[in-house]
Order: C-alpha cells, then structure tokens, then sequence
C-alpha cells in the first residue's frame, strides 16, 4: 500500500486500489476529500486559510493553502487523473475549534463555510461531514470502502 501523508496546503490524488492519503491532525483546518467511483479516481485537499494574502503566489509544495486560489487547483488535478466533475462526491473533514470564539473569528468555521458554500454553488454533491467540536481528526481516503476513515483519538469510523 502506497500512503500519502498530507500536511496543511497539500494535496494528492490517486487512481489505484494500492494507494490512501491521509492528513493525521486536521485541528481548525479543513479537509476535503473526494471520489470517482466510476472512474476510479480519489483525492484529498488539506486548506488552512480562507484566502492567500494579496501578493503571495501559490506555493508548489503548498498548492491548496488558501481555499479561493486552492479549491480550483484541488478540482482540476482530480479532473487530470480521470476524475469526472458530475460523478464526483465530496465529505468535508476538520475544522476543530478548541476555544469559544463566535463563527465568525473561528478560521475551521470561516474554512467549512467557504468549501461548502463554494461546492453547493457550483452544484457538485456533498455526501457527507464531520466537521467542528472540540476533538482533533485525522482523515484518509482511497478507492477501497464506501467513503473517508475518520481517526478521533483511537477511535476510527467510516463516513459514508
């Protein structure tokens, strides 16, 4: 099995059976992860702000930082593998917060509004989220099972 472990500002996406991508500790950012099924296509993109500051390119080992620069870059480089815009389905992961702060000082809430918002407009299908609260996540996904794994401490449990 071929693993990739995503940090903030990464992304990957694989079409083989043999191959996961994981981000172990979301914390406030937000993961998106998507699927083809029917063309056998997987991805995963870990964004920690909302938008790059003016003047800052997009880093190549950092493609998707800012979700408005990234979430563009995220879609085409699943569409390069094989991946299909109208069969693709997306589960949002992340956004912890670990103090009180109203939705709108919250970067994990600003990050999950902006994803969500930007998905729902362009009409792609959101099959699922586990987003907020107070607990740290760890996300990964790949071609095998019905959707993401979430790792909650020790525990782990599908997202369908």
């Amino acid at each position: 099995m071929i693993r990739y472990s995503l940090g903030p500002g990464q992304m990957a996406v694989v079409d083989s059976e043999d191959a996961e991508i994981e981000a172990v500790s979301l914390g406030s950012t937000v993961a998106l992860c998507a699927r083809d099924d029917e063309h056998g296509v997987a991805g995963m993109a870990v964004f920690a702000i909302p938008k790059l500051p003016q003047g800052m390119d997009v880093s190549q080992d950092h493609p998707v930082m800012g979700v408005v620069s990234g979430l563009p870059i995220f879609i085409k480089g699943l569409q390069e593998a094989g991946a299909q815009v109208a069969s693709l389905g997306f589960w949002i992961v992340g956004a912890s917060q670990f103090m009180s702060a109203p939705p709108d000082l919250s970067l994990g809430s600003q990050l999950y509004s902006l994803i969500k918002g930007t998905l729902e407009k362009n009409g792609l299908k959101i099959r699922n989220e586990a987003v907020g609260g107070v607990r740290n996540r760890g996300v990964s996904i790949s071609l095998k099972g019905d959707g993401p794994v979430i790792r909650t401490g020790r525990r782990e449990e599908g997202l369908s």
